[in-house]
């Protein structure tokens, strides 16, 4: 894998999760799940969150990037690597901002 190649798999993750996230920070139920309905979660927290898992998945794409400039042989386990850990912080932080603000009210 050339460190081209790294870089921009790693950066396609980065966008996808950078996106998924910040859809979270947007999302607002329209309708309430359950009758009768809970109190609204607080929105901004939720975005809060989400944004700070943004700036996460921002900072591991700067550290797959430069464990990418390593040798050759390296190269591909840190990029797999780097995406998964990407991803893994997008959904723990999808988690925490759905579930953190219902659980405030």
């Amino acid at each position: 894998m050339t460190r081209r190649t790294s870089w921009t798999v790693s950066a396609v993750v980065a966008a996808l999760v950078a996106v998924f996230l910040v859809w979270v920070a947007t999302f607002r139920f329209s309708a309430p799940l359950v009758s009768p309905a809970p109190p609204v979660p607080d929105y901004s927290l939720q975005a809060g969150i989400a944004v700070a898992g943004f700036v996460a998945v921002l900072l591991c794409f700067v550290v797959t990037g430069i464990n990418a400039a390593k040798p050759e042989r390296r190269r591909l386990r840190a990029t797999i690597v780097g995406c998964l850990v990407m991803v893994g912080t997008g959904v723990f932080t999808a988690i925490l901002a759905f579930t953190i603000p219902a659980m405030n009210r």
